[in-house]
């Protein structure tokens, strides 16, 4: 397991975090709105687990996604790089270099 997050709701948090789900967003410029959200999981033992467990299985998830998308950029640039090879071998250029 994991520990839960609080956050800010101010700029990118939100491509990473969603309230309630895998974080705890708090009103920025609220100096009160953190304390308020970590007592808040202090006192929710079930709330505080099921947000740690959502982080986890969505950095998992990031992850593979991440990884899926590097291997489909190096099977492109593989492809690219095959087709610039057998251009050459033709006397031709590869379509990334007309």
């Amino acid at each position: 397991m994991g520990t839960p997050c609080v956050a800010s709701a101010a700029g990118g948090i939100f491509a990473l975090a969603r309230d309630d789900v895998d974080a705890l967003l708090v009103q920025d410029g609220d100096p009160y709105a953190p304390a308020g959200a970590i007592l808040r999981l202090v006192d929710d033992t079930a709330l505080t687990r099921q947000l740690s467990q959502n982080a986890l299985a969505t950095a998992l998830a990031r992850r593979e996604l991440s990884k899926a998308r590097m291997s489909m950029l190096e099977i492109c640039r593989s492809i690219v790089s095959d087709a610039g090879t057998a251009g050459a071998a033709r006397g031709t250029a590869a379509p990334h270099e007309v």
